[in-house]
């Protein structure tokens, strides 16, 4: 049983779910699929456009592996070091972090899961306070 069917049978956490379920969207809420309300349509990070050398292309990629504004919320939530193992073990971080697998591609349980999920709402909280 996935870890998604394992969540719904369940009935977790709403706001870890949806969170996870949003990262898999390519978080509409950034703002580089649409514009949010109030704003343009991003297609650079606003986040760290003082930070970087040249501007960054905003993806939920960027935000979630690169993004030099919100680097002390991948650390904090752990997200950082689990990029970095990916990286060390030449695997796709982003997809494998939203789609409940570990570096070795194996799915983690269901507890770490949704602790993803508290993880990417910090990180996307970390995000939308810095460019509100």
């Amino acid at each position: 049983m996935t870890n998604v069917i394992q969540v719904q049978a369940m009935g977790s956490s709403a706001s870890q779910v949806q969170a996870i379920s949003m990262w898999l969207c390519e978080q509409p809420p950034l703002g580089h699929k649409a514009p949010r309300p109030g704003h343009q349509r991003f297609l650079f990070c606003p986040a760290c456009r003082d930070l970087a050398h040249q501007p960054q292309l905003l993806s939920c990629r960027h935000v979630f592996e690169t993004c030099a504004a919100v680097r002390a919320a991948r650390e904090k939530t752990g997200i950082a070091s689990f990029v970095a193992a990916c990286e060390a073990a030449n695997v796709p971080a982003y997809h494998l972090y939203v789609g409940g697998k570990d570096p070795n591609l194996c799915e983690v349980p269901l507890p770490e899961y949704l602790d993803r999920g508290a993880a990417l709402l910090k990180l996307q909280s970390s995000w939308l306070e810095l460019i509100s």
